[in-house]
This record gives structure tokens, C-alpha cells and sequence, in this order.
């Protein structure tokens, strides 16, 4: 009997189903080719098991928020270094 758990990986956007053999609080157990299993981390800096589809999208959305958050913080302070930068005027001793 196998677990469905749905992967999510840091830079995508995707879902994947993802058959599992069996869990642990902190590990999902999956089958290696050619016999036996493998075990990954349910939440590693790249990857994460979900249990639902749903949450798995809530967790991406996050994520992607985040990032356009961080952007945006970004261009703000590229703006500033800007209008820094065309405010700027020669020295009077300047040739």
C-alpha cells in the first residue's frame, strides 16, 4: 500500500504526485529502482512533501508571493540608488 504526497521543489512551479512507501514525522520513505527503498527528508532547503494537492499550491503561492515581495523591495531601492545617482552634480573644482 503506498502514501500519496505531493512534491514541491524551491525554484518551480510545479506539483508533483509522488508515491511513497511510507512516512515518518520528518521523512518520506520511496521506492529505489531495482528493489528497496530510499529515504528523503519531508522538508529539505529544496524540496517539500505535502499531503494535499491543495497544500502544496498554498505553499507555492507563498513562496512566489514572497519573491514578488523581495522584487519589489528590490526595485524600490534600485529607484532610489537611481534618482541618487541622476540627482548627482560636479564638484565646482571638476574639469
Amino acid at each position: 500500500m503506498s502514501i500519496t504526497k505531493y512534491k514541491t521543489t524551491e525554484n518551480s512551479s510545479s506539483i508533483q504526485e509522488v508515491d511513497v512507501i511510507r512516512e515518518t514525522a520528518s521523512f518520506v520513505y520511496l521506492p529505489r529502482f531495482g528493489g528497496g527503498e530510499r529515504r528523503e527528508a519531508k522538508q529539505s532547503s529544496w524540496d517539500y512533501y505535502h499531503d494535499s494537492w491543495e497544500e502544496a499550491h498554498a505553499y507555492l503561492m507563498k513562496l512566489a508571493e514572497s519573491h514578488v515581495k523581495a522584487a519589489r523591495r528590490e526595485l524600490e531601492l534600485a529607484n532610489g540608488r537611481l534618482g541618487n545617482i541622476k540627482g548627482m552634480k560636479p564638484p565646482e573644482d571638476a574639469k
